[in-house]
């Protein structure tokens, strides 16, 4: 009862063997493609790979897809396209012939579109201690080494959380934050040295030698990719004078500061975007009074939550009681868990 192209699809997909997808694969495949400026490759492409690489066409297909998924920038513009057409659509979830329609509209993957949606129609709420205590005490008790999305998706309902704030704190109970140390730096720059992209092999791999999380060795990795330069103040002056004349300072609050000029910025100051996107935070941070008082209240607090960094809606409040800055707050804990820093 099928059509003659699903039988020919089917025998096609039998014939074709799959082989073994090594790191060395992917990595050619990611070359090969930033070559040709992320094109779609043609068929006598997909061939040529097909017998160069001993892979199955299906695996170079779908590895392509990520890959051209991954590279393209889902900007303001194209992120304004799925928001309108989800509020036309009363923000419903596109079917498959929907979300074909917003990738061509936007030029963007198919996995970008799912995760925007997702975070358009993901109300977010306050995170509060006894919420992460509901989930971190079943999660003890049952010994879960992972959670289903049954799971996740009644504790969005019972405690009034969003299915992002829920993951995240699933994912922080599952993945406590390690020790890290300098050998342990080494050992991610060894690893990573020569890689172009650090995939989920490799930071499979960091996890098990290193015993931190994978958010520690992400960052652990940014750290390392970074070109620093020397902060001087004629440095800041002009970031500061450049962020003023051209995006005026009330219009770093909202998403107009999506428009800065990075790339400009981080050129003529021989900074690291890190550095340069750290002063602009400043800018718009405005900074309290940091009393003894203050910083002993987050030492309490710490203690009170196991010795774990504030996620983003827990650092919010820490902002209204204390009536201080983001960086503040984040300095500050940052000093008190690690004196060393």
């Amino acid at each position: 009862g099928l059509p003659r192209r699903s039988i020919a699809r089917l025998i096609s997909y039998e014939l074709d063997e799959n082989g073994d997808l090594t790191e060395a694969k992917k990595e050619r495949l990611a070359t090969f493609l930033e070559k040709r400026n992320f094109e779609k490759p043609t068929t006598q492409e997909i061939n040529s790979l097909h017998k160069e690489l001993e892979l199955s066409k299906s695996q170079i297909h779908k590895q392509v897809s990520i890959i051209r998924d991954s590279h393209k920038e889902v900007s303001p513009e194209k992120r304004d396209i799925i928001k309108k057409w989800l509020i036309v659509n009363n923000f419903q979830s596109p079917d498959s012939n929907q979300v074909r329609m917003l990738m061509e509209k936007a030029n963007i993957g198919r996995q970008q579109v799912y995760s925007f949606v997702s975070r358009l129609k993901d109300v977010k709420s306050v995170v509060t201690n006894d919420k992460i205590q509901t989930i971190e005490s079943h999660i003890r008790e049952h010994r879960l080494s992972s959670v289903n999305a049954a799971q996740i998706s009644k504790w969005q309902s019972e405690l009034n959380l969003s299915r992002k704030q829920t993951q995240d704190i699933v994912y922080r109970i599952l993945n406590p934050p390690g020790e890290i140390t300098d050998s342990k730096k080494d050992l991610i720059a060894e690893r990573i040295k020569g890689a172009s992209r650090v995939t989920n092999t490799i930071l499979c791999e960091l996890r098990d030698v290193t015993q931190l999380n994978t958010t520690q060795i992400r960052g652990v990795i940014r750290t390392l990719r970074q070109k620093n330069g020397k902060i001087t103040p004629e440095k800041k002056k002009y970031i500061e004078n450049w962020i003023v004349e051209n995006v005026g300072l009330t219009s770093l609050q909202g998403k107009s500061a999506l428009t800065i000029d990075w790339k400009h910025l981080v050129d003529h100051t021989n900074l690291s975007r890190a550095q340069v996107q750290r002063i602009v935070s400043n800018m718009k941070d405005d900074r309290g009074n940091l009393t003894e008082d203050k910083v002993q209240y987050l030492r309490d607090w710490i203690q009170e939550n196991g010795n774990k960094k504030p996620i983003k809606d827990q650092v919010l409040q820490l902002q209204s009681e204390l009536l201080l800055s983001r960086s503040q707050i984040h300095e500050t804990v940052s000093r008190i868990l690690d004196p060393g820093c």
